[in-house]
């Protein structure tokens, strides 16, 4: 029959994409993959009663994303060649003079004195050379005088002095922009937008930065409208917006993972949280696409979480996918964790997933 081909067929690919894949680094991966099936059983046997219901439209938030990342990573190389990752902005080695120096810059420029807060966080420079994040202020401070040339200047010394601040690439990406170099521009951007997942204020500018660039940005994510949680000492409520049902599937292995122990002590060493999340929402977004394919559901969603991940699975590109959409927004510090190569693959996802140039008329 024509199901059962397509069905073989999807299971090849996931089965390869998600168990073979090289695009990104896998944590707990060490046995297969469960099914929807293998869920469903679970929460059937339980002693614990697993409620579900289908709420009325939007009567749910959307799944709440980590933190914002504020904190400025890079690399200090030891003198032995040794790397080590390291929060450029941790001052708990520096002498109270040079601290000093930051907090009156910082003072300076939000009293609008610009001119003074230049000259302290110079001052600190000399002091903390690899201070990228403070080049950025200063890159800001030339913003603020509508001086374009100085400002580029510290932004691109910022970023070549760190490339993992992503508040450099941020604001570097915006300047260039400023001044029409909307290749290199964007370039920055998604360097950006891989090293920080949860920051508010630079997702909520993306729409206008790819449009002035000349790029359209589509900004669905993977947040669905659910909740799980217990409201009895034996009783546990799985409830799914009506808006998304199609996410069912997905609260029901999320519920599983969380109330029964046996289902993550079987399969990763739960004492590693990075192992957990990425063995969790691998097979729970697994599983999910697993059961709309069996139902013969997968071809009809709408839901743009779900389409885009059935075809990230059928184009090769579903570890992007698990780490950009689900995962890093989860556990944002993880983008620092993986090689360059890695991060340069979710740029590329980003740009075929989330942007398209528009076509010049």
């Amino acid at each position: 029959m024509r199901t059962a081909k397509v069905t073989s067929t999807w299971a090849g690919i996931l089965l390869a994409t998600l168990l073979l894949g090289t695009a990104l680094p896998s944590m707990g991966q060490k046995k297969e993959l469960r099914s929807a099936a293998y869920f469903l059983k679970v929460l059937a046997d339980s002693k614990r009663k697993y409620e579900l219901s289908v709420t009325g439209p939007d009567s749910l938030p959307p799944l709440p994303m980590a933190d914002p990342l504020f904190r400025c990573y890079g690399i200090v190389k030891a003198a032995d060649g040794t790397e080590t990752l390291v929060d450029i902005m941790d001052n708990s080695n520096l002498d109270a003079a040079t601290i000093a120096l930051l907090d009156d810059a910082e003072r300076a420029f939000q009293e609008g004195n610009v001119i003074e807060a230049r000259r302290n966080y110079k001052r600190y420079l000399e002091r903390v050379p690899n201070a990228s994040r403070v080049m950025t202020f200063l890159g800001q401070s030339y913003v603020r005088s509508a001086f374009a040339d100085s400002a580029l200047y510290w932004y691109r010394r910022a970023v070549q002095t760190n490339p993992l601040d992503y508040m450099a690439q941020w604001f570097y990406a915006s300047s260039l922009a400023e001044v029409d170099s909307a290749e290199a521009a964007v370039q920055h951007m998604l360097t950006a937008m891989v090293l920080n997942r949860t920051n508010p204020r630079m997702f909520a500018e993306l729409d206008q930065f790819f449009t002035r660039a000349g790029y359209r940005y589509d900004p669905w994510s993977f947040q669905p409208r659910m909740e799980v949680k217990e409201t009895g000492p034996t009783t546990v409520s799985i409830r799914v917006d009506s808006t998304e049902d199609t996410f069912l599937p997905y609260c029901m292995c999320q519920a599983a993972w969380k109330f029964e122990p046996d289902v993550a002590t079987s399969v990763v060493d739960t004492s590693d949280k990075y192992a957990v999340l990425d063995r969790r929402e691998r097979e729970c977004l697994v599983a999910s696409l697993g059961a709309l394919l069996d139902d013969e559901l997968l071809p009809t969603t709408t839901h743009p979480a779900i389409v885009h991940a059935s075809r990230a699975a059928k184009e090769r590109d579903f570890e992007s996918y698990l780490y950009y959409e689900v995962i890093l927004p989860r556990m944002p510090v993880l983008a620092y964790y993986l090689t360059a190569s890695s991060r340069e693959g979710l740029e590329n996802y980003i740009r075929k997933y989330h942007v398209k140039k528009v076509a010049q008329r």
